[in-house]
């Protein structure tokens, strides 16, 4: 079996595990795959097919997919580095939180691990998955005028993680105040 058709075979087993998005961004109410869903499944698959995958770092961030019975074959995933700029976080937190996105997008690519389009826009909240938005109107409605840009700010900083009904909601509560 050569490179490609073990990567081709490993990513359709890998779409028959049916994983769940375990990651949680509450305050934006949407899931997410985080590492730990797909490292095991991958390293099931790498042992079955014959094939390991090496993330690095650089200029670019890097993962190789490699034939272990023909070291020489290999298929390489790429991905422009990135920054974060977590709140309280150390410069070393800010990349650990780099690294782990990136690998995680490449592993995504690489295995043709999908999530839904747009950001998992939020058209089916639950009452849990509201909060954000009822917190966001409630705040707008208690302000004061020298916090009120503010809150403006803030909502256009977050407002494209929201379905269309839930921005025309908060657009008509803005528009009360």
């Amino acid at each position: 079996m050569n490179i490609y058709e073990k990567l081709n075979n490993a990513r359709i087993e890998f779409q028959e595990f049916n994983i769940r998005m375990s990651g949680k961004n509450n305050f934006s109410g949407y899931s997410y795959y985080e590492l730990s869903d797909i490292i095991p499944i991958v390293n099931r698959l790498a042992k079955k097919y014959n094939f390991t995958c090496v993330v690095s770092f650089d200029q670019i961030a890097i993962l190789n997919f490699i034939d272990t019975e023909k070291p020489s074959d290999f298929i390489t995933f790429h991905s422009p580095m990135s920054t974060a700029s977590l709140k309280d976080c150390h410069e070393v937190q800010n990349l650990g939180a780099v690294e782990t996105y990136i690998r995680r997008y490449l592993y995504q690519t690489a295995f043709e691990i999908v999530e839904a389009d747009e950001l998992n826009k939020n058209h089916n909240l639950t009452e849990e998955q509201k909060k954000p938005i009822d917190d966001i109107i409630k705040a707008f409605k208690t302000s004061t005028p020298d916090k009120l840009q503010s809150l403006k700010d803030r909502w256009n900083a977050i407002k494209n993680q929201y379905s269309q009904i839930e921005i025309e909601k908060l657009n008509k509560e803005i528009n009360n105040v």
